[in-house]
C-alpha cells in the first residue's frame, strides 16, 4: 500500500509543475487535482470520475495509472458493491436516501403528468375533424413490370448491400466503389420500377471481426470491442425508429393531423422543429439529473440507460398506434398527439445519444479511436438502411405507415431493451473499467 495523494504531489513537485499547467494538459480542474492529492475523493462527482482522473493524472506524471486505480479500489471501494468506504458517514447516507427517492418520485410524477396532459388534450381536441377524399399515403404496390434483365445486373451477388430502383423512367446508372475514383461496379440503363442490387460481405460484421482479430490489441481492448457490439445493435434499432420522424410521421403529420391550434394555422413542416425544442427543454434536466445521481453514486450504468432508451422509443410508437387508429376513418387528429410522441422519443434520445458518444470514446481501442466514432454514426446508417429496404417495393414492400408495422417496430424496440437489460452483467464484464 502507498499514499495516493502524497505520491502524486511529490511527482508533480519533482517536475516543477503547477496546477494550471496540469489542467491545460489533462483538462482536469485544479480543485479536483487538489482533491486527488489530499485524498478528498468525496469532492468529485462519483467513483467513475475519481478513477478516470486518477488514471489520467498519474499517467501524465509518468506513473502507472492502473496501479493508482487498483490502490483506490482496494482502500475505498467494496469489490462486490462498489460503494465508497469512507466517502460519507452512515448518517449522511441515511439522509441522502429519502431525498434521492423523493427526487426520483417527483421527476417521475412530473413526466407522467406532462404526458397525461398532452394525451388528454389530444383526445379532447383531436380525432373529430372529418376530411373527405383523404389520399391514401400507404406505399404504392410493387410494379408488375418484368424484372431487370440479367444483362443489367452485376455478375455476382453474394449479399444485398445496396439496391437502386428506377423511379423517373429510363435512367443511366453508374456505380463506383467508395468514390468516383473507385472501381466501377455497374454501368447501364435502368428502367422505372426495375432494381439493381450490389453486394459484398456485410461491412459491419467484417469491420468488427477484423478489429477483434488485430494482434496489436490487448485482451482488454478485444473484450471492449465485443461489448460495444451490443450498443451498436441497440443504437441501430433505436435510429431505425427515431429517424422515421422525417418519413412515416412526417407524412402522417401532413395528411392525418389537424394543422390548426387555437385558431392559428401552421404547415406540417413545423413538426420537424418539435424534437429540437424538446431537446433544448429537456437536456438541462437530464444533465442535472445524471450529475445529481453521480454525486450519490446512484447514476444508472450505460447498459441501463440504453435499455431505458429502447423502452422509450418503443413506447413512442405504441402511443403512435392510437392516433393512427383514430384517423383511419379519414378524420384528422390533434397535433398534441405528435407533440407527445416527439417528447417520448426525445427522452429516449437523451438516454442514448450522448451516452453512446461517451461510451464509444471510452471503449475504443487506442489504434481505432477515431474510426470507432465513425462506427457509432454507422449505426444510424444501419438503422435507416433497414427501413429503406423494408419499405422498398422491389425488396420487401412493407407499409411502414400501417398499424402492423408500427406495432412490430415498437415490440422490436422493447425486446431489444429487455435483452440489453437481461445481459447487462455480461456486457458490463466486457466493458472492463468503463461504466
Amino acid at each position: 500500500m502507498f499514499e495516493i495523494g502524497n505520491s502524486l504531489r511529490e511527482a508533480r513537485l519533482r517536475q516543477a509543475l503547477d496546477f494550471p499547467e496540469v489542467e491545460q494538459a489533462t483538462k482536469i480542474r485544479p480543485k479536483y487535482l487538489r482533491a486527488l492529492e489530499d485524498e478528498q475523493f468525496d469532492i468529485l462527482p462519483g467513483q467513475t470520475y475519481v478513477k478516470g482522473f486518477l488514471r489520467t493524472y498519474a499517467e501524465y506524471l509518468g506513473l502507472d495509472g492502473q496501479l493508482y486505480v487498483d490502490e483506490y479500489n482496494s482502500r475505498y471501494v467494496h469489490v462486490d458493491e462498489e460503494t465508497p468506504l469512507r466517502a460519507r458517514s452512515t448518517s449522511s447516507l441515511s439522509r441522502a436516501g429519502p431525498r434521492f427517492e423523493t427526487s426520483v418520485v417527483l421527476i417521475a410524477l412530473a413526466a407522467i403528468g406532462v404526458v397525461t396532459l398532452l394525451v388528454i388534450a389530444a383526445w379532447q381536441y383531436g380525432g373529430s375533424t372529418p376530411k373527405t377524399g383523404v389520399p391514401d399515403f400507404s406505399n404504392p404496390q410493387p410494379s408488375a413490370e418484368p424484372k431487370t434483365p440479367a444483362l443489367h445486373r452485376p455478375r455476382k451477388l453474394p449479399r444485398a448491400k445496396m439496391t437502386v430502383t428506377g423511379a423517373l423512367g429510363r435512367s443511366w446508372l453508374e456505380v463506383y466503389a467508395g468514390s468516383a475514383a473507385g472501381k466501377k461496379l455497374y454501368e447501364g440503363t435502368l428502367d422505372a420500377a426495375h432494381s439493381v442490387r450490389f453486394g459484398t460481405e456485410k461491412a459491419y460484421r467484417r469491420y468488427f471481426v477484423r478489429m477483434r482479430r488485430d494482434p496489436q490489441l490487448t485482451a482488454d481492448e478485444r473484450a471492449k470491442v465485443a461489448g460495444y457490439v451490443w450498443f451498436f445493435v441497440a443504437a441501430a434499432v433505436f435510429w431505425m425508429i427515431f429517424d422515421q420522424a422525417g418519413s412515416t410521421m412526417s407524412v402522417f403529420a401532413e395528411k392525418k393531423t389537424n394543422g390548426e391550434v387555437f385558431g392559428l394555422s401552421f404547415p406540417s413542416s413545423w413538426f420537424q422543429s418539435v424534437n429540437p425544442l424538446w431537446v433544448m427543454a429537456l437536456a438541462p434536466v437530464f444533465a442535472w439529473l445524471w450529475l445529481r445521481l453521480a454525486r450519490r453514486d446512484r447514476e444508472p450504468s450505460t447498459t441501463v440507460k440504453f435499455s431505458m432508451a429502447m423502452v422509450f422509443i418503443g413506447a413512442s410508437f405504441a402511443v403512435f398506434i392510437v392516433p393512427m387508429m383514430m384517423a383511419s376513418d379519414g378524420s384528422k387528429v390533434s397535433p398534441m398527439w405528435l407533440l407527445s410522441i416527439y417528447m417520448i422519443q426525445t427522452i429516449g434520445e437523451l438516454c442514448l445519444s450522448p451516452v453512446g458518444l461517451s461510451v464509444t470514446t471510452k471503449m475504443a481501442p487506442a489504434k481505432y479511436a477515431s474510426q470507432m466514432m465513425g462506427v457509432w454514426f454507422l449505426a444510424v446508417t444501419a438503422g435507416d438502411s433497414v427501413t429503406s429496404l423494408l419499405s422498398n417495393p422491389a425488396i420487401a414492400g412493407v407499409d411502414l405507415s400501417g398499424t402492423p408495422a408500427v406495432f412490430g417496430e415498437a415490440a422490436l424496440a422493447a425486446l431489444a431493451g429487455f435483452a440489453v437489460w437481461m445481459y447487462r452483467r455480461k456486457v458490463k464484464s466486457l466493458m472492463g473499467d468503463v461504466h
